[in-house]
């Protein structure tokens, strides 16, 4: 009972997650993260693995015990009380239903909750056995007997001190792994982590800006979860197959889940990883949320640059002219440099932009190629007079 209450805490409790990913792209083959990677299908590891991540220490020390104990315990023993007929049923059902949904491609973590309770229900089992084994072995010794009372209150006890690792997590229980698998660390680098915990603490702290209310913010699930949560008004990071309506707001809340997924696009993501962030989320040692200003990359005004040109590209582009943070750098440095541009006119294409570091004999020392401001504004929905 207390590992089933256990699990409720861990799953149920942990409301961030809703149904949150069942209405985003999370859900969605293409979308999926496993063992690190992008992938349309987890496989057939990916039910079992997240099972052991997501068991208590309990479950996992004792589920094993109950299946040996009852399965090959000698007879007449205390095991032996729970017919073998039960529990065969109980681990067949466990096989069966994680073998149903294996065939599916869409997988999420929250589809195998109903194997939970006989888990808990067999390490129930393992944890008696264990409990009138070693009772035995203490009456064997010749010590004083010990009631059945104390002993089970000591392993009351005993389940409380490890609830712990959990409870302290309160209210983000869901945040909680598996500590003898490795805990929430290793689990951020195999699973997609995160369904809305720590959204509300990035809420939390947009909401005590002056003004938060008029705050235009974008986040990862804006509508299931974040907007709940922010006084201002919330946005999605992208708008069909625009990834910048983040680059009209205030702020902008990154979510680890999304980073994880390359959500809304690997340029974004990248962009976002640059910038140094405001305010971090951090729950169990994860940086579940991040929150940045957006940086001024559109204007309607003439910025200063510190190196002006006045280049018109076909009459539709004119180039402004760059800002260069250093003009020496050595081998292995980065160079930070921001290049001017504004729309002569309203564009109907996607243009790149190709940059080449050369030397004086033309050699290429350095090259970035891609579309403005990362694929987050695209010169398609450039406006006249618009400087990016």
């Amino acid at each position: 009972v207390l590992s089933l209450l256990s699990h409720t805490f861990m799953w149920g409790v942990g409301a961030p997650h809703t149904s949150a990913l069942t209405v985003d792209a999370a859900s969605t083959p293409g979308m999926q993260f496993f063992l690190g990677r992008i992938v349309d299908d987890p496989g057939a590891g990916y039910y079992p693995l997240i099972a052991l991540f997501r068991l208590s220490p309990i479950t996992t020390v004792f589920l094993p015990i109950g299946v040996a104990a009852v399965l090959l315990g000698r007879k007449g023993g205390y095991a032996q009380r729970v017919p073998r007929l039960v529990v065969g049923l109980g681990l067949a059902y466990i096989v069966f239903f994680v073998l149903m949904l294996t065939f599916g491609a869409k997988k999420l973590e929250s589809y195998i909750l109903p194997v939970f309770p006989m888990l808990d229900i067999v390490a129930g089992v393992g944890l008696a056995a264990s409990i009138a084994w070693l009772v035995g072995v203490w009456q064997r010794a010749g010590a004083q007997p010990i009631s059945p009372f104390v002993s089970h209150a000591l392993a009351v006890a005993g389940i409380l001190a490890v609830s712990f690792l959990w409870l302290r997590l309160q209210p983000y229980y869901s945040t909680y792994f598996n500590t003898l698998a490795g805990g929430a660390e290793l689990a951020s680098k195999i699973f997609v982590f995160g369904g809305g915990e720590g959204l509300d603490l990035a809420a939390d702290y947009l909401n005590q800006k002056p003004g938060a209310e008029n705050l235009v913010v974008s986040s990862a699930y804006p509508n299931h979860v974040f907007r709940y949560h922010f006084e201002g008004e919330a946005w999605p990071l992208s708008q069909g197959s625009w990834n910048g309506l983040w680059l009209l707001g205030d702020y902008v809340v990154s979510y680890f889940s999304y980073a994880q997924r390359d959500l809304p696009s690997a340029e974004v993501v990248s962009f976002l990883e640059r910038l140094e962030p405001e305010y971090v989320a951090r729950i169990n040692g994860v940086d579940y949320a991040r929150v940045y200003e957006v940086p001024s990359l559109v204007s309607r005004d003439m910025p200063p640059i510190s190196h002006p040109a006045r280049v018109n590209l076909d009459g539709t582009v004119r180039f402004l002219g760059y800002d260069l943070e250093a003009d020496r750098v050595t081998s292995g440095d980065e160079i930070d440099l921001t290049l001017y541009w504004q729309a002569a006119s309203p564009l109907e294409t996607d243009y790149s932009v190709f940059l080449r570091l050369i030397n004086g004999a033309y050699d290429v020392w350095g090259s970035q190629d891609g579309p403005p401001v990362g694929g987050a504004m695209p010169t398609r929905v450039w406006q006249d007079g618009m400087v990016v």
